[in-house]
């Protein structure tokens, strides 16, 4: 069975409690304090990564977007964490840069 995908606001986040095997992408914004996770979370299953929304009206790439090598880190992670139950993806609204990382991995093989 293919693991569930859950993508989530950073307050969903933080109210989330894993299993020891859940495996999560937590994405804030530069320059404010990533989410306060459940201790409950295996430190070694969460990826924290920090980089800018783009607005939908912005049709250029600024500076703090996902940089390339920050992509490849997140393909990585999440080829290199087996076969969990749950992938969790979260940002601070859950509504662009969380379901554009989703959409982004399911043309990877994640398990």
């Amino acid at each position: 069975m293919a693991p569930a995908v859950l993508v989530m606001s950073r307050a969903d986040a933080q109210a989330f409690v894993p299993d020891w095997t859940d495996v999560c992408v937590s994405i804030w914004t530069p320059g404010k304090q990533p989410a306060a996770l459940s201790t409950q979370w295996n430190p070694a299953n969460v990826l924290r990564l920090a980089f800018n929304d783009l607005p939908e009206a912005q049709a250029r790439i600024v500076d703090g977007e996902i940089t390339g090598e920050q992509a490849d880190a997140v393909v990585t992670f999440w080829r290199e964490r087996g076969s969990p139950s749950r992938y969790i993806i979260h940002s601070d609204a859950g509504r662009s840069r969380g379901p554009a990382v989703a959409a982004a991995l399911q043309g990877f093989s994640l398990a």
